[in-house]
């Protein structure tokens, strides 16, 4: 009996140690599958981080890059408009004409260049075009004078009298809101010096004759063609103060003097020679 007793507490013993055996493996096997889960969970954790991170930093690179591309696209635009004004700078250069240039000169002082009508030649706005082509090439006129019957429009140093008699316009100035400026075609193109009289008097020399009314300042003598030459000169009121405006050059094949013509008959541009008093308006008032 003490055997069989014995023997069963060996059995019992070997079973609890088994079940000690099974539960200290299990708790190991447990113990290094927590161990396996959290370094899993760890890597998980830190490829979460290096994600997010690198999502930060591409958002980042992103921001910068948004941010890169306006200042780009400023930059562009900025150098657009830089380029389209300098453009537009040389587009209008091409209506200025330096009172001391031979070829300004050359169509007023001497008999060179001769034209019947008196215009001033150039290549820049001629006869024929109409307001909408001049102002989509130069942009819009300057100013408007009232002189005599008509309305000149001024662009740079061009005086430009259109077919309506004025320039297509608001209405503010002297031009006419009711023209249609496709149909408004050149006429004629006179030249508008924009400086003082004493400024003109520098550039070429006392005049032969100076009044105190109509064209101020006449110069004339004979050209080389045994021609002869009158320009008027006179001064009006432009948004700038009171200049020498349209100069006008007439030829004739006989001295006036000698045959008893008058110079009061030479016109000045518009039949009547600008209105010293009249007013000029710029077209941006």
């Amino acid at each position: 009996m003490k055997k069989f007793n014995f023997h069963l507490l060996s059995i019992l013993i070997l079973l609890l140690a088994a079940c000690g055996n099974t539960e200290n493996s299990s708790t190991e096997e447990n113990t290094s599958e927590l161990t396996e889960l959290e370094e899993e969970n760890e890597e998980l954790r830190e490829q979460l981080q290096e994600q997010d991170s690198e999502e930060v930093h591409e958002g980042v690179q992103i921001e910068k890059s948004d941010d890169g591309a306006e200042t780009i696209d400023a930059t562009e635009g900025s150098e657009k408009n830089n380029d389209q004004n300098d453009s537009s700078e040389s587009v209008r250069s091409e209506l200025i004409f330096d009172i001391n240039s031979p070829e300004v000169q050359s169509q007023f002082i001497g008999t060179d260049n001769i034209n019947d009508e008196g215009y001033f030649e150039q290549d820049a706005i001629t006869v024929g075009m109409s307001q909408t082509e001049i102002e989509e090439k130069y942009g819009p006129y300057d100013f408007t004078l009232q002189a005599g019957g008509s309305a000149p429009a001024f662009y740079g140093n061009l005086a430009v009298i259109y077919s309506e008699f004025a320039p297509y316009g608001d209405g503010e100035d002297a031009s006419d809101s009711s023209i249609n400026p496709d149909e408004n075609y050149v006429e004629a193109v006179y030249y508008y010096a924009g400086i003082t009289e004493n400024e003109l008097i520098e550039a070429w020399g006392e005049p032969e004759e100076a009044r105190t009314r109509g064209p101020a300042l006449v110069y004339r003598g004979e050209g080389d063609d045994g021609n002869y030459y009158v320009t008027l000169a006179g001064s009006s009121m432009t948004p700038e103060g009171k200049l020498v405006s349209i100069i006008q050059r007439n030829i004739h094949a006989e001295n006036p003097n000698d045959s008893g013509q008058s110079t009061d008959n030479d016109d000045a541009a518009t039949t009547d020679d600008p209105d010293p008093s009249a007013e000029a308006k710029d077209e941006a008032d």
